[in-house]
């Protein structure tokens, strides 16, 4: 059995243990990815950490609803990726103080500060186009800083394919903040 068989089987074993009422399976299996939610935080612009704690416990009360049918097919990742996309959407909705104190920042701050705060929106916009194996690669490789060889043993893919897939990632992404304007070397 390969490593990331392994991580699927992990992820499903607590998540049918959460399921069953094993609150620790669960505190599991989110302290495992927390790294990788806070990961999608910050590419998605939420870097206060009070307003990523208001989107973790979105992202709880989400999974809790959908936990007695929830059937993973992947790792939880993916579905963790999903889950805090929507997350963030409805806690932006609720965060009328922080939008209006994004709007002073973009008028009272730095350049740099607007330009850095638009890259990391255009980024999340753009990230959209990578198929789910891309972004996951992508992900793991950037924010997680997984050395291809780690990469490779957990997904159980040659660290040649590997190359390529993450090579193609950051083509689309090159190709895509050009179109919106940025200039990428």
């Amino acid at each position: 059995m390969d490593s990331a068989t392994n991580v699927v089987e992990r992820d499903r074993a607590l998540l049918r243990a959460w399921r069953n009422g094993d609150r620790d399976s669960g505190d599991r299996l989110l302290a495992h990815y927390y790294r990788y939610f806070l990961s999608l935080c910050w590419q998605r612009g939420v870097v206060r950490e009070d307003d990523q704690l208001d989107v973790f416990q979105e992202v709880v009360v989400r999974l809790m609803k959908v936990l007695p049918g929830l059937r993973l097919q992947t790792s939880f990742a993916g579905y963790l990726r999903l889950v805090v996309r929507t997350a963030i959407r409805s806690c932006r909705a609720r965060w009328p103080e922080a939008v209006a104190e994004d709007l002073d920042i973009a008028v009272e701050a730095p350049a740099a500060a607007v330009e850095q705060r638009e890259i990391l929106l255009a980024i999340d916009d753009c990230s959209q186009l990578l198929d789910e194996r891309e972004g996951h690669v992508f992900q793991m490789r950037m924010h997680e800083e997984k050395s291809f060889a780690e990469l490779g043993s957990e997904l159980g893919v040659s660290v040649g394919n590997l190359h390529v897939i993450y090579h193609r990632a950051r083509q689309k992404l090159r190709q895509c903040l050009e179109r919106k304007g940025f200039p990428v070397s």
